[in-house]
């Protein structure tokens, strides 16, 4: 399920469908090691002092290329977000819809509103290049 959700290409319809999360959620509470799912390729634990004085977690630290692929993907995924109804959602909303596209793994607030930014410049920028009065 994890590599249907996260593997070579991110596919939308899987991303942030509740459905396979409640079943993610329920294979990950009845493994022996709940935290197999550290053991991703990319995980780095070692976060520097600083980045967690600046309210950032160790899983921040530890998951940032793969955040950083999802806001990619979600940057370029207009007409899914449209379909989702991100222009309508408020910043809790868009919190909740991004806290569900990348579980099973912990995020803070702080990159999630990092994430958001980044999602919306994106977006703007991609609605002013097909039409400039945006």
């Amino acid at each position: 399920i994890i590599q249907a959700k996260f593997g070579e290409r991110f596919d939308n319809r899987i991303l942030a469908n509740q459905w396979i999360n409640d079943l993610l959620d329920a294979l990950i509470k009845g493994s022996p090691d709940h935290l197999f799912i550290r053991n991703m390729k990319n995980y780095d634990p070692g976060a520097p002092e600083s980045f967690i004085e600046d309210g950032m977690t160790q899983n921040d630290w530890g998951f940032r290329e793969f955040f950083h692929d999802i806001t990619l993907h979600l940057s370029q995924c207009g007409g899914f977000l449209g379909e989702e109804g991100w222009k309508d959602m408020n910043e809790e909303a868009r919190m909740t819809f991004l806290r569900k596209a990348v579980f099973p793994h912990q995020i803070s607030d702080l990159r999630l509103a990092d994430m958001i930014e980044d999602i919306d410049f994106a977006l703007r920028d991609a609605a002013e290049a097909y039409n400039p009065d945006y």
